[in-house]
Parts: C-alpha cells; structure tokens; sequence
C-alpha cells in the first residue's frame, strides 16, 4: 500500500505541478505571509551547505543561492517539479552549487557531504512514513545541524465553514488515510493527516530537539482570503492555525 500511495501521489504532482509553480517557497513558510512575524527560521544563509525536501518548482533553492549559500542539495519525487526547479537553477546547476534528486523523501539520497540545514516547506507531511524520513535527514546533518519545517496544521483541513459558521467536523485523534482531489482538479491524493504529538514523537525519536514549534496567525490578509467558503480563508484561520512550523536541531 506504501508503494501505492507513493505513486498515486507522485502521479498527481507530476499533473498538478504547473498550477503550484513557485508557490510557498522560502523566505515564505505557509499562507498569509506567515513568514513576516516570524522572520530568519531557516538561519544563517550565507557559506552554509542546505538540503532540501520537497523542493517543488524550486524557488527555495534560488532563494539561498541568491543570499549566498555554498551548496544546495535537493530532493522531489516529481519529475515535472524538478524539471521546474532545474529551469529556476539552471547556472546554479552548472556553477556545480545546486545539486538535484528525483527521488521519494523515503529513500536516502547520495549526498557528498553532511549539511547545516534540512529544510522542507509544506512538503514533509507528504510522507508515507515520518520515521523513516526523519532518519534520513538526521544521518544528513552536521552535528548540531538545523532541521526547520511547516506544514498544514493538522486541525486545519478539520475546520470548514458551514451555515454561517466555523465547524470542526472530523475528530482531531483521527489519523486514518484520506483521499482527496487537488484543488480544482480530479486528480486525487492520499494523505494522512498526523497529530502535532505524533510528529513531535516521531522527531524525538530519530534523534531531534524542537527548538521552538510555531502556529502562526494570518499576517497580510489579500481580499481573495477573506471569502470564509474558500479553503485557504483568513476567517477559518483566524479559529484555528493554517499553518504548524517545527525549528529543531539535531542532538543525536
């Protein structure tokens, strides 16, 4: 069923790819511009050596080139995000400061060196299995190295607006998978939607302090977030975190 659930997935990026182009890329860390009440999480830019998971189009990566990292490492199981994120980083790729995998976040990649930073925006939750995927990127870091995340907050896609109101309407204890359709497509996703003390297990685990754990509040509200019947609304975000971000460091 992992195997399944890896490809259903990849098939529906490799789809969907273009429609998320650039999108939640660094210095941003989710929805509503999160990022400016809460600004340097992924740290010092500057000489240091970066991995990526679940780069997507690859605009994280152009981002710490530009701010001048050493050397950006990368990983995605798209084909079509990391023909994207080659485009984005073409000179880079050449200059020999970006390197790419098209590979699951489940496998361990071929790095040539350990890294200071892991990194994933909204891309970690993806994961058929967190401790495997935790594992991998303890045995990637430095010493000390920094682990920073987000992802969608697990009692975000439990809340919906229904008649005039903000409801809970699935159990937050609940993990089981769910299917679902990208956003305004019949391409379809598997998921599970983990608790915060599950991830929080599953980093103590393999080897992680958390730091910090952030649930950020909407920063910059557009008027397209305001519809409380969309998704992605700052009313639903305002009852309940759209977005949970871990700060952690390696002890182990």
């Amino acid at each position: 069923m992992t195997d399944e659930r890896l490809k259903i997935n990849k098939h529906t990026w490799d789809v969907v790819a273009a429609d998320f182009f650039g999108g939640t890329a660094l210095p941003n860390w989710g929805g509503f511009d999160v990022e400016k009440d809460n600004p340097n999480l992924i740290g010092e830019i500057k000489d240091k050596i970066f991995f990526e998971i679940c780069c997507g189009s690859g605009h994280s990566i152009d981002f710490l080139i530009k701010n001048g990292a050493k050397h950006v490492y990368a990983l995605d199981f798209s084909h079509s995000q990391i023909e994207f994120a080659k485009d984005i980083n073409r000179k880079a790729i050449e200059a020999g400061k970006v390197t790419l995998f098209e590979q699951s976040m489940e496998t361990s990649a071929p790095l040539a060196e350990p890294v200071d930073t892991v990194f994933s925006v909204y891309g970690i939750g993806w994961t058929v299995d967190p401790d495997l995927v935790f594992k991998n990127i303890n045995n990637y870091l430095k010493p000390e190295g920094k682990f920073v995340w987000s992802w969608e907050h697990p009692m975000y896609r439990k809340a919906k607006y229904q008649n005039g109101q903000i409801v809970i309407t699935k159990s937050y204890h609940d993990e089981s998978l769910i299917q679902a359709k990208s956003l305004g497509t019949e391409e379809v996703f598997h998921l599970t939607v983990r608790k915060i003390s599950t991830w929080y297990n599953a980093l103590v685990r393999n080897g992680f302090e958390v730091v910090q754990m952030l649930e950020p509040e909407p920063v910059d509200i557009k008027d397209s977030h305001r519809d409380p019947t969309k998704y992605y609304s700052v009313p639903k975000a305002e009852l309940v975190p759209a977005t949970i971000i871990f700060d952690c460091r390696k002890v182990s």
